[in-house]
């Protein structure tokens, strides 16, 4: 299970994001369920986009929480009568995820769910481009979706 965070509502508001964290994290759901946030604006294409939620200081019994991010921003989708538009949000986001999972089953077809999502997680970039500045966990969660890394383990 892939769960976008909800652009409308904030961490305190009904305790909403709160509990998506804490239920990623419990027993029953543990390594079978992944939150993610989206990245991008205007002028960082790696700047926790400002609709985004993040995972502040939740961790996994593997020290990565069960967040990660990927692009959201400006996202180039269908639009009705054979149009396309971009669209924001982790809604946006969360397919990148969801396709990444797909490939990698595709690849690993006898690893169980929790393997697939503790090697996605592992495999999160977790520098920023360009850089040797480390992404901040608490907003990044586990790093970026780095297709790459996961296609070339």
């Amino acid at each position: 299970m892939i769960a976008a965070g909800n652009e409308s509502r904030s961490m305190t508001q009904n305790g909403y994001l709160y509990d998506l964290i804490t239920l990623a994290h419990s027993p029953e759901m543990a390594g079978r369920m992944i939150l993610v946030g989206s990245i991008g604006d205007k002028k960082e294409p790696e700047k926790l986009s400002t609709f985004s939620n993040y995972p502040g200081f939740f961790r996994s019994s593997t020290n990565l929480p069960y967040f990660i991010t990927a692009p959201g921003f400006e996202i180039s989708s269908l639009a009705p009568d054979n149009q396309t538009e971009n669209l924001s949000g982790t809604s946006m986001a969360a397919p990148f995820v969801a396709g990444a999972l797909a490939l990698m089953k595709e690849k690993y077809p006898d690893l169980p769910p929790e393997d697939l999502v503790a090697m996605l997680l592992k495999s999160a970039r977790k520098m920023a481009l360009g850089t040797k500045e480390a992404l901040n966990p608490y907003y990044y969660g586990a790093g970026i979706l780095d297709l790459r890394m996961i296609l070339s383990e």
